[in-house]
């Protein structure tokens, strides 16, 4: 096993260390919020204006863009529709 794939404990938790070649692969349980519309917005550089402040989905889209992230997100959201474009 390298040394980049090995696990360390630090104060007694588990961490993972990857390597730069290596994608983060992330699952988002969204709740009951419509996901898929800020989702269209943010694609298109704009906020969701049905939501009056910036959507934890929004944030959570641009941490998945900079760190360069693979993400599926469900929300119980109805009516319930998929979107899908690139690693998101």
């Amino acid at each position: 096993m390298t040394a980049e794939r090995k696990w360390s404990a630090v104060n007694g938790d588990r961490t993972a260390r990857m390597t730069p070649n290596q994608t983060l692969r992330v699952f988002y349980a969204a709740g009951a919020g419509d996901v898929t519309t800020t989702y269209e917005h943010w694609l298109a550089g704009a906020d969701d204006p049905s939501q009056l402040h910036v959507t934890y989905s929004r944030q959570f889209f641009d941490v998945c863009r900079t760190t360069q992230s693979t993400a599926l997100v469900l929300s119980s959201c109805t009516p319930h529709r998929s979107v899908q474009n690139g690693s998101l």
